[in-house]
């Protein structure tokens, strides 16, 4: 028995030996088997260096991971970019790996970007440009399906030119993604960063009814609209009813229809047809929130301009205004007479600079005609190649104000590779264009006040921490009396984007609250009122949704990341109801009617693409037309300061003590130029100051004098011996 055991094992031992030399050798039991995947890591490249080749051999891959790592300096500059990125099959045939959508995308700021540097424009790796690519800021991660179609992938990777001789990465290709496969280094030390899970096809994600938020909106109906909401007590005790059931399908069902009756019933409802934008939700082109719409893309969208009627869940999408080479469109205003609109596109089909465009519309027409007599209302200038308009709102004395930027300012963090857009009015013809604002960064989103004023944002730049500086500012439809609305002197909110003033109520706006390195342009949906205060979130009435939750002013940079649900493009009908494109985690861009009382009710989506934008296709009141009181045969402006004292900025110095006000101006950077370590200090600046002269303070801590006109100024308090107390 031992020697026949013995045998037997022997005979195992060697058919075991045997399997394993097969299988070493590719083939086992007469079927080919390919060796193991080997995962493929770059040398670690630095940002102005030229691009390297990455070869990976991905025979039979159902999937692959394409990651990029942080390196042992800053991780700001980044911007991980795979240059020609190209699957080879069999046949030797070569798929262009960006006609392929990702499975799922992390990355550590910004969004992913297709075919375009991170400030828009081409994509380049040192001296090399490319037509194809990925920009994915590290630390990253890309996985594509590839279903064991391909044998080899191929890329060029490097940091993108935008980021000057600054950042660092190492480009992994992988089989599969483990936490471990990506590391930071802040401050030299190693850390672990878990990426999320892949992410899951954009779906409808039902919100479900939230009763006492639904209780709280239909009381709140009843009693502000009486008669015109003639069912309110019946959807009350309809509620009641169901609030005291145990829960089933057939309640939850049942609420979720009471909740659209009830809410579509709302008065302010009062309109057939809802404009918005319809475009791919693979491309938002939303700007990073340091650019403007210069910095993406002029083409590759399935967008159009669309009309939603009936206004409801059950309503139709009908396109008004479709691009025909796939050109962006977006960032319409419709007339206070709902008779035409203004929208921002690329000229010449994409091949142009941006421009502002004007289509007549019909409201009683325009689901059988479309838009009509489409016309360019900013003007071509074969010399100014670097302008590009858009953003442009109507004003009630017939003119347009719109962003422009013909200024050839540039924002410096980013080496001058952003242009900077700030605003600019001209007549409906195109004509008598002037300029407004000449800050050294961004004026965007001009809205008209019920007051014939202008609400825009304005990114103040300079001798500030700028990552926490985007606020808001009024002025004059000529650009007189300008001044803060909400966040000057306070470190938050970051940004506010797409602001818009609440009817009826001159010191109450909404708008968007982001971050800086953060999603670009979402984020969570602010009402304020500068009646309350006008710093941190003194002035925030609320979150939406977020009833009786009070708002924290959190200083970071990524302020929203991780909020949810993700808000774009806020329409108040009223200080209390509001139309938005909202998202919620994990679902489709959609146009919500949302509430002060946290309902959300979906009005319009569609698999694959974002609703964004939401107008009524109405008239609305037309404001005062408030008078230009600006003098344009004058050189100069009259500066005066009734009270030098004023305010916290002197606060504990004695009066007196103030003798003299130097001025001096600056000369901002222009394209190509600064770069986020080329600045004096922690945090800027980065602009030449050239001083203008100094000027007397009275007693009373008055002063008046005279300043070039068209010139940003700023001024410092001297004391007797010309040394500066503080700064503007």
């Amino acid at each position: 028995m031992r020697t026949q055991r013995h045998k037997l094992l022997i005979v195992l031992v060697c058919l075991a030996a045997l399997t394993v030399g097969m299988a070493g050798h590719g083939w086992l039991y007469g079927q080919d088997k390919r060796a193991a995947f080997k995962p493929v890591t770059s040398k670690v490249v630095r940002g102005g260096q030229q691009p390297q080749k990455v070869t990976a051999d991905i025979s039979g891959l159902k999937e692959v991971w394409l990651l990029a790592t942080v390196g042992k300096d800053d991780y700001h500059h980044d911007r991980a970019a795979w240059g020609d990125p190209v699957l080879i099959d069999k046949a030797g045939k070569r798929t262009d790996l960006t006609t392929l959508k990702p499975v799922s995308v992390k990355v550590g700021a910004g969004s992913l970007k297709l075919n375009s540097a991170w400030s828009g424009g081409a994509l380049r790796i040192g001296k090399k440009t490319f037509k194809r690519g990925f920009l994915a800021h590290a630390p990253s991660a890309l996985r594509f399906k590839l279903d064991g179609k391909y044998e080899r992938f191929e890329a060029q990777v490097g940091i993108g030119a935008g980021a000057g001789k600054n950042g660092s990465s190492a480009f992994r290709v992988l089989d599969k993604y483990d936490a471990t496969d990506m590391a930071i280094y802040p401050h030299g030390k190693a850390v672990t960063v878990k990426l999320a899970a892949p992410a899951r096809a954009k779906k409808s994600v039902p919100l479900g009814a939230n009763v006492e938020a639904l209780r709280r909106a239909i009381k709140d109906l009843t009693s502000t609209f009486t008669d015109r909401y003639p069912k309110g007590s019946e959807y009350l005790k309809r509620l009641e009813d169901l609030a005291a059931q145990d829960n089933s399908a057939e309640r939850t069902k049942a609420l979720l229809s009471l909740q659209q009756e009830a809410l579509l019933a709302n008065p302010l409802l009062d309109f057939d047809k809802l404009l918005l934008v319809r475009r791919t939700a693979r491309k938002l082109g939303l700007p990073a929130n340091w650019c403007s719409n210069s910095s993406i893309g002029k083409t590759g969208y399935d967008n159009d301009i669309a009309v939603l009627s009936p206004v409801s869940p059950a309503g139709k999408l009908t396109t008004l205004h479709k691009p025909a080479k796939g050109e962006y469109v977006g960032e319409v205003d419709l007339h206070f007479n709902a008779d035409k609109m203004l929208f921002s596109m690329p000229s010449a089909g994409g091949r142009g600079a941006w421009q502002i465009f004007e289509i007549n519309v019909d409201p009683s027409t325009v689901l059988r005609t479309g838009g009509t007599g489409l016309r360019q209302v900013s003007p071509t200038r074969k010399d100014e190649s670097y302008t590009n308009n858009y953003d442009a709102c109507y004003l009630p004395d017939g003119r347009i104000m719109f962003t422009s930027t013909a200024p050839c300012v540039a924002v410096p963090c980013v080496r001058g590779s952003a242009p900077v857009a700030t605003l600019f009015i001209m007549d409906a013809d195109g004509g008598n264009i002037r300029q407004l604002c000449f800050d050294q960064e961004h004026s965007w989103y001009p809205a008209v006040m019920g007051n014939g004023r202008i609400l825009y944002a304005r990114w103040e730049y300079a001798d500030l921490p700028h990552s926490n500086s985007r606020m808001l500012f009024t002025m004059n439809p000529d650009g007189t009396n300008q001044r803060s609305f909400y966040g000057s002197n306070s470190f938050w909110p970051n940004s506010i984007f797409y602001a818009r003033p609440i009817p009826g109520h001159p010191t109450k706006a909404v708008g968007i609250v982001t971050g800086h390195h953060a999603p670009a342009r979402m984020g969570e949906m602010i009402v304020f009122d500068i009646a309350l205060g006008t710093q941190e979130a003194d002035g925030v009435v609320q979150r939406i949704p977020g009833y009786g939750k009070k708002v924290k002013a959190l200083v970071q940079d990524n302020l929203t990341g991780g909020s949810w649900p993700k808000f774009l493009h806020p329409y108040p009908l009223s200080e209390k109801y509001y139309l938005v494109s909202m998202q919620p985690r994990g679902g489709l861009w959609g146009v919500y009617l949302v509430d002060v009382f946290d309902n959300m009710l979906l009005l319009a989506q569609q698999p694959g693409y974002a609703m964004l934008e939401p107008v009524p296709l109405r008239k609305t009141p037309m404001p005062p037309a408030i008078p230009d009181k600006i003098n344009l045969n004058s050189k100069d402006a009259v500066i005066f300061i009734s009270d030098v004292y004023y305010g916290p900025g002197l606060a504990g110095v004695p009066r007196g003590e103030v003798k003299k006000l130097r001025v001096f101006t600056y000369t901002f950077g222009y394209p190509g130029v600064g770069g986020l370590y080329g600045s004096i200090g922690m945090d800027g600046p980065w602009d030449m100051r050239r001083t203008m002269g100094t000027v007397p303070v009275e007693k009373d801590g008055s002063a008046v004098f005279r300043v070039p006109a068209n010139t940003p100024i700023t001024i410092q308090p001297l004391d007797s011996e010309g040394k500066a107390l503080q700064i503007m």
